[in-house]
């Protein structure tokens, strides 16, 4: 039902009615296209780290963002860009229902129908689904935070739990979710003081994450060390920081987005510093029916299970949990002047924590109760869900991008093979002057590169993004001694590169550089660190693989006897 309830709702967003799509896919589906065009070409087992699709050279799978590792990119090899991002929000759908139904059911230990209740309520909240219409694919692995929670807290099978945990965690890095990692991070910490709280032995929990996250981060490390490199060396901390002018407003604009839907005109009034955040950055909507659940759970509050000194510890923080995105969205010198703030377009995000924290309080409420009481508001909760569906996703939507180059280049690709990049361009206004339109990156599909990209790290107005005297004309033309292709290795290891950060391929390199327009694997010449972080990567898989042997061949033991 959850499926039907969003494919009814969402999907008459991707694409709207006129064939558009919301304006960020003009970012993400030419690099779905990229990352066919190397598959096509390399294999699926290449990783593009960089691409030349881009900028005249920029990271893919490097980017903090980039989503080569992950289910929309697979699904785009099998049945082009456009319908994986239409199987992507049904899939979210799918994983955010079964991991609250998990956890709730195994770890709340609610009956199983109130579980179903409490998976109905996240599945359909507002977050994911509008993040995937605007556009902001990254965010689909917010889904997983639930089925994170369940293999870190459930009970039993603790080798199997670690596995899984640092597999999805794992995931989480290499979809280039970086934007919503604090919000599920603070989200496991919420589930796990409930689950303390209610009985769970805290450290079964403390050993398992423990444990998930070294492996997780030995999983990515490859990843990691290249995102991190590459935002280094584009820094986007020009733009300040927007907050709220304080916390009374900022606790009444969160009740209006959670209970009501975006509040625009309050955030313009209350929300001060940084660029204007659009409607989509106000999309947390769960319903006043499930809100006040929620609320009904945190009132009915009884004696813990757990011993007092974690029971007190879990309420603490419980409490930082529900309160820390507020302190982290209200105005406050400290915030604007951290280093890792200042780089954050917004930290609204963090209350994408609030959902799945409203599920939960929603199935604790309705497990309190009894008899036909539960009955009655088990089918109000339900109906409440379902309306506040159809209410979030009624709102108005931009469809600024046409998809129909990128799905015909994806239909061309099944008969002949992905164009080479030959040229690098910019696109002009009616005066001659380079202007940034939407949908200006799908040049790929006809073999060029935009050489003004959309390029959110460099600046929305491409502030910070250097040039180096690179002007539009053939590709592997010499300017110079130059050619017009970028040498992308320089966007992480400048040093490795040995030229400047964004430094072209030199003349005698034009071999090289071809066989990089061309979409070929390509060895690049790594330093230590990126050695370190691959030997990282290599002994993480090797982990995972003799875990699952190991539990594999326990199985079969156990079953032989």
């Amino acid at each position: 039902m959850a499926l039907l309830v969003q494919s009814l709702c969402w999907l008459r967003w991707l694409p709207h009615a006129d064939g558009g799509l919301g304006h960020d896919w003009s970012y993400f589906l030419p690099r779905l296209l990229a990352g066919e065009y190397h598959a096509a070409v390399s294999g699926i087992w290449d990783t593009p780290w960089f691409t030349p699709a881009f900028g005249a050279g920029l990271p893919l799978a490097a980017h903090p963002a980039g989503v080569w590792h992950s289910f929309p990119q697979w699904c785009a090899w099998l049945v082009g860009p456009l319908a994986a991002a239409q199987a992507t929000l049904l899939a979210c759908t799918l994983v955010a229902y079964a991991g609250m139904y998990f956890y709730a059911r195994d770890v709340l230990r609610v009956t199983p129908w109130i579980a179903v209740v409490a998976a109905f309520v996240l599945a359909l909240e507002a977050f994911v689904p509008a993040r995937l219409v605007v556009g902001h694919l990254g965010f689909h692995s917010q889904a997983l935070a639930p089925l994170l929670a369940w293999c870190l807290l459930r009970p039993g099978q603790s080798l199997a739990c670690i596995v899984g945990a640092a597999l999805l965690a794992a995931y989480i890095v290499f979809s280039g979710n970086v934007y919503g990692a604090p919000a599920i991070a603070l989200w496991i910490a919420g589930a796990a003081a409930v689950a303390v709280w209610r009985g769970t032995d805290w450290r079964v929990f403390a050993l398992r994450a423990s444990a998930a996250l070294v492996l997780s981060l030995l999983l990515c490390a490859e990843k990691l060390y290249l995102a991190f490199a590459f935002v280094e060396h584009a820094p986007r901390d020009h733009y300040g920081l927007p907050l709220a002018e304080s916390l009374l407003t900022n606790g009444a604009l969160l009740a209006h987005v959670l209970v009501v839907g975006p509040a625009e005109a309050l955030a313009a009034a209350w929300v001060q510093g940084g660029p204007k955040l659009e409607r989509h950055e106000w999309e947390f909507l769960v319903g006043p029916v499930t809100v006040g659940f929620a609320l009904f759970a945190l009132l009915r509050v009884r004696r813990p299970v757990a011993a007092l000194k974690p029971a007190m510890v879990a309420a603490v923080v419980l409490a930082a949990v529900l309160v820390l995105p507020l302190l982290l969205t209200t105005e406050s010198s400290l915030l604007r002047t951290a280093p890792w703030a200042r780089s954050a377009s917004t930290l609204f995000r963090t209350w994408a924590v609030y959902a799945p924290l409203v599920a939960m309080g929603v199935g604790l409420a309705l497990q309190s109760l009894s008899g036909r009481a539960r009955q009655v508001f088990v089918t109000l909760v339900v109906v409440g869900a379902v309306v506040n569906a159809w209410w979030a996703s009624s709102g108005p939507r931009d469809g600024l991008y046409n998809p129909r180059s990128v799905q015909a280049a994806h239909a061309a690709l099944q008969s002949a093979p992905p164009p080479a990049i030959e040229r690098v361009a910019w696109m002009s206004d009616a005066q001659g002057r380079p202007g940034l339109p939407i949908g200006r990156d799908d040049g790929l599909a006809q073999g060029v590169s935009q050489l003004l990209p959309y390029e959110p790290l460099f600046g929305y107005r491409l502030e910070r993004y250097p040039l180096h005297g690179l002007t539009p004309g053939p590709a592997l033309e010499a300017q110079a001694d130059l050619l017009r292709l970028r040498d992308p290795l320089s966007w992480v290891e400048p040093e490795s590169s040995g030229r400047a950060v964004g430094g072209r391929w030199t003349v005698a390199e034009r071999s090289r550089a071809h066989s990089f327009a061309e979409y070929q694997s390509i060895s690049w010449p790594r330093s230590s660190a990126w050695t370190q972080a691959l030997w990282c990567a290599r002994v993480g898989w090797l982990l995972v693989a003799l875990l699952v042997l190991w539990m594999v061949w326990s199985r079969r033991t156990v079953r032989s006897i």
